[in-house]
């Protein structure tokens, strides 16, 4: 990622290749969160004060980028949390026999990578100790958006996740069937042993 932005055009590019990609992605998947509006809201107003209260461009430029910048990171952990949401769905169903267990160890596998990932750039996110380290966090944050993104598309989407509802639907109606007629051959042999018992219960009266 470039450094800093320090003029309006910097500042411009930063909002079409880092902010509106997030801000459309969150949009599509979820109602946008008011964190993320205040941001805008407050960036907007800084930029107006370049001709309002005639501050000079970097000044304007360095505080509207850093409301921007949380509203990134806001997007940023909305996507973790819809991950997880998609990760704990996955797991209700007994995905175990999809490619031999391989299905199921590399879903655990990526989301344990999300999660380490996401707890290290949200640590970086207050590391303020060089000019570079503006941009360290968006370095950490988007290899955790792409695992997140990896995650919807190879897992939660897979057709192999519906056969494996399918599979689990067929072993749950095979199970209530046997359980059905478990249940019907106890009644009748319990119902023969009965008229066994009664059978038996009048010849013994009979002979005395």
């Amino acid at each position: 990622m470039a450094n800093k932005p320090k003029t309006l055009k910097e500042l411009i590019d930063f909002y079409y290749d880092k902010f509106k990609p997030l801000y459309s992605a969150v949009q599509q998947t979820n109602s946008v969160p008011m964190e993320m509006l205040f941001e805008i809201n407050a960036a907007f107003d800084h930029l107006t004060r370049r001709w309002h209260y005639d501050e000079t461009e970097e000044k304007v430029v360095n505080t509207a980028c850093a409301h921007l910048k949380r509203g990134c990171f806001d997007v940023f952990k909305i996507l973790v949390s819809q991950t997880r949401k998609k990760y704990d769905e996955l797991k209700q169903t007994d995905l175990s026999l999809v490619d031999n267990g391989e299905f199921l160890r590399d879903l655990n596998w990526l989301w344990a990578e999300i999660e380490k990932l996401a707890i290290a750039a949200r640590m970086a996110e207050g590391d303020s100790r060089a000019e570079t380290a503006w941009h360290n966090a968006f370095d950490q944050w988007e290899p955790v958006k792409e695992k997140c993104d990896r995650l919807s598309n190879d897992f939660f989407l897979s057709p192999k996740v519906q056969w494996a509802k399918d599979k689990e639907n067929e072993t749950a109606k095979r199970a209530k069937r046997e359980s059905y007629f478990k249940g019907v051959a106890i009644g009748v042999i319990a119902s023969f042993i009965f008229w066994l018992l009664s059978q038996s219960a009048a010849v013994i009266s009979v002979w005395f």
